[in-house]
């Protein structure tokens, strides 16, 4: 699933945090009070951003990686696959008085794989371990765009509205203490896709075959996100679609 985090704002311009408390309908997902509520009203009771940019790392950012960090980048994603995308919002804590804007940074191009098991008693939970941030080449690009969301907010355009950054602290500014400030902030995007992979039956991570068929198994498809051999750009709603379209012309074929 895609991992984001917030660069929160404190601006001159209105917006409606205020009202809101810190318990939201999700429970607690940031390690910093204040803010789960207003994201939850945001992305969950509304219909997500008015905004929303999918950029590319610059080629002075992969200067700044290491020559193997930026190989692998580079040989792994298409040439027009953009690495971050960044969208504002009106998330910020709940102090009553201040408004606030957040830039939701989320990392598009990820080396991170998580794992869910199950056993054969159903009654028994799975037990899902996203594995946030633990290839180092996701750090590395988490640093890169958290870096670019304070360059985006110092820009002309945009520092006429600042008043000042309150999360995390100015004074935060070496790689160790923002990696430290991503671990504790970072949340999804509640796109959760890629568990049941769809593969060649000798792939021993593939689920589904390419008619959505579940291996081994008789009479039983999985036509959703989760069949994703990878994390699609942008939003996935599309994907299903087209995705549940062909294997509706799949089903009708091999009625």
């Amino acid at each position: 699933m895609k991992v984001a985090f917030l660069l929160v704002l404190s601006v001159s311009f209105a917006s409606a945090i205020g009202i809101f408390t810190d318990k939201g309908p999700i429970g607690s997902r940031f390690g910093i009070p204040g803010l789960n509520a207003s994201y939850d009203y945001i992305i969950v009771g509304g219909n997500g951003g008015d905004i929303v940019g999918f950029l590319k790392v610059t080629n002075q950012s992969w200067a700044n990686m290491s020559s193997t960090t930026a190989h692998d980048f580079q040989t792994t994603f298409p040439a027009d696959w953009p690495e971050i995308e960044i969208a504002p919002f009106a998330i910020g804590p709940n102090d009553g008085v201040h408004n606030f804007a957040s830039l939701t940074i989320g990392l598009l191009a990820t080396f991170s794989r998580g794992n869910v098991t199950i056993s054969s008693n159903t009654a028994d939970a799975p037990i899902i371990n996203p594995a946030f941030l633990i290839h180092p080449h996701d750090l590395t690009l988490a640093i890169t765009a958290s870096k670019f969301a304070r360059h985006l907010a110092s820009t002309s355009s945009l520092h006429s509205a600042i008043i000042e950054e309150v999360i995390p602290d100015p004074a935060v500014r070496t790689d160790a203490e923002i990696i430290a400030y991503l671990r504790e902030s970072m949340v999804t995007f509640y796109h959760v896709s890629c568990t049941c992979k769809m593969g060649k039956r000798n792939d021993s991570m593939a689920v589904v075959d390419s008619k959505a068929r579940v291996i081994g198994v008789t009479g039983l498809r999985v036509v959703d996100a989760s069949v994703f051999p990878f994390l699609v750009l942008g939003q996935p709603q599309a994907t299903v679609d087209m995705l549940a379209e062909k294997i509706v012309e799949v089903v009708l074929g091999d009625a």
